[in-house]
């Protein structure tokens, strides 16, 4: 089996002779890299002008390893062989090494070359990853269109390790390849490989998917096209409101407040959809916009749900199956844009319905939920700890006046015939042999029962 990795690419600001110079005061060791015991010169010759130079070194590296294990497997130290080609004429300076320890098991096979642009200097490597403890310091990466440095990844990715910048790479290379024109941004690769766990196939996979959903349903003109219907600014309680503790687009949602048939039979299940499209393309402007004004990173929003009103109509089936397909295509194409969902005022009925959508939430969102019942939510470890008190909503007892309203039940006069149909895909239609009803608090429900024998 072969494994072939491709660091990120190092820029030296420097001439090329004086990082020569650098490269020769690594050996036969130095304290920057104690993983290297030892360098011998086994071969050094230079043409007849001067100007090529061939050396071979046999290097001596420190195993990392518990004692134990290297007793089982025999050894304190693991040897490779390093030829090197400098052309200073042509300013370049190749390098090969290849493992002698295990050589007749493994074959490890490391290709590093340095070489002058009409700008810079470029580190480029491209080695197997059985060997790779001596690029711990690689940070800077370089593109064809543009250079990433270490500054621009910890301003605008966050804290990334070598090999994630290198899976960064590699996938913006195929996506690139794929497109024949416009990538997407560094940002939205990261999302797409954290979701995958820097998995590069499946991620180019998941958002090669997405990227063919964006285009049929034309979702990059959601933001300049779409017009919110009448019956949403009157009756969809949620809306983006300021930010949490930690720099990122707070979105409150009064689910219990929300009628969630009467807009099914307003604007109808794809309507419901394209709003919530519509919020999510809002919600990564408005992390750009974050990023820009903090001193950091904002990568994803944090999610207020309050359930106060929730009962037994929220879990009408039509309205939970649409909330389910809803759900689906945003873990699809939106991955690893919620932060956090704080969910505040949780009801008896809540284990209910979170039992029905949990198992179609990514296991690392539902990480990322945290609950409060009753009042919970004021104590301490509450709702104080990620959002600041100055922006607590006012209808949670803060100081914060929210536009995100309690909205009521649709009227009857506003459903759309047409915008929505129970049967199709229901089991729970007219014709189902089960019955569901509403109650309010209080109230009491008398079914009689035929028992045929």
């Amino acid at each position: 089996m072969v494994q072939e990795f491709k660091s990120p690419v190092r820029v030296h600001k420097f001439p090329f002779e004086m990082v020569m110079a650098a490269y020769e005061r690594r050996f036969p060791r130095c304290p920057q890299i104690p993983v290297v015991v030892d360098c011998s010169v086994t071969e050094d010759s230079w043409s007849a002008d001067d100007s090529q130079r061939n050396t071979t070194r046999r290097c001596q590296l420190n195993v990392d390893a518990p004692y134990l294990l290297k007793k089982m497997v025999g050894v304190d130290y693991v040897y490779f062989i390093q030829k090197n080609h400098l052309d200073l004429k042509k300013r370049v300076l190749e390098i090969e090494a290849t493992n002698e320890t295990f050589s007749s098991r493994v074959e490890v096979l490391e290709k590093c070359r340095y070489f002058v642009s009409a700008v810079l200097i470029f580190l480029d490597l491209l080695f197997i990853p059985f060997h790779n403890m001596t690029i711990q310091n690689i940070i800077d990466v370089v593109t064809d269109q543009y250079t990433l440095d270490s500054d621009y990844i910890k301003r605008y990715l966050g804290e990334l390790t070598p090999l994630q910048e290198s899976r960064l790479l590699q996938l913006r290379k195929w996506i690139a390849d794929l497109q024949k024109g416009k990538v997407p941004s560094d940002t939205t690769l990261l999302r797409f490989l954290r979701a995958r766990d820097f998995n590069v196939e499946k991620a180019r996979e998941m958002l090669s998917q997405s990227l063919l959903w964006r285009k049929k349903h034309q979702v990059d003109r959601i933001l300049s096209e779409y017009e919110t219907p009448d019956v949403v600014k009157q009756y969809f309680p949620a809306g983006w409101h300021h930010h949490d503790k930690d720099g990122r687009p707070l979105y409150i949602l009064r689910l219990g407040q929300m009628d969630v048939k009467g807009l099914l039979k307003s604007i109808g299940e794809d309507g419901l959809l394209k709003l919530t499209l519509h919020v999510c393309e809002e919600g990564l402007k408005l992390l750009e916009e974050a990023t820009r004004s903090s001193e950091h990173a904002i990568q994803s929003w944090c999610m207020l749900v309050d359930l106060d009103g929730l009962n037994m109509r929220h879990l009408w089936r039509p309205g939970v199956r649409a909330l389910l397909r809803i759900i689906q295509i945003v873990e699809a194409n939106y991955p690893e844009t919620m932060g956090r969902v704080l969910i505040v005022r949780a009801p008896r009925v809540f284990p209910i319905l979170w039992t029905i959508v949990s198992t179609f939430i990514d296991e690392n969102t539902r990480s990322k939920f945290l609950f409060y019942g009753g009042k919970d939510y004021l104590q301490t470890g509450g709702l104080l700890d990620y959002i600041p008190k100055d922006l607590i909503p006012d209808f949670l007892g803060g100081p914060c006046k929210s536009f995100v309203h309690e909205s009521g039940l649709v009227p009857k006069s506003l459903y759309v015939s047409g915008a929505f149909t129970e049967r199709d895909g229901d089991p729970l239609s007219e014709d189902s042999i089960y019955q569901s009803v509403s109650l309010g608090k209080g109230q009491v429900m008398r079914q009689a029962l035929a028992i045929i024998v």
